[in-house]
């Protein structure tokens, strides 16, 4: 587990069933609210934006949000949403790719246990 909160700038990667795993993330902004499509609203969520490359698809949502180095994985999050890079998921210039996760330290503190 990350020792503390996302913040700004942190960098990270993606998990998930349907687009695997993407690293280059970028938080852009922590512990923000989001009003989702379909008029829900995600409080205390952490925001990525203008990413290039691939992008998350739909139905990758509970994947794992986590950084990587040669002393191994911490895990940061589960991603809730994102999109961009249009029909092919690709984040080219004109339709970068935007990611969404709840952080770890939300999940930890509103859920009974320790991560495993």
């Amino acid at each position: 587990m990350w020792s503390r909160r996302a913040r700004s700038g942190d960098q990270y990667c993606t998990s998930a069933s349907f687009s695997g795993a993407i690293c280059g993330w970028t938080v852009d902004a922590a512990q923000v609210n989001i009003t989702y499509s379909n008029g829900e609203i995600g409080r205390n969520e952490v925001r990525s934006r203008n990413k290039q490359g691939w992008c998350t698809r739909p139905g990758d949502s509970g994947g794992s949000i986590f950084t990587a180095s040669s002393s191994g994985v911490t895990a940061k999050g589960v991603h809730n949403g994102g999109g961009g890079g249009g029909s092919d998921h690709y984040g080219g210039l004109l339709d970068q790719c935007h990611e969404i996760f709840t952080d770890i330290w939300d999940i930890y503190y509103g859920l009974p246990g320790y991560l495993a």
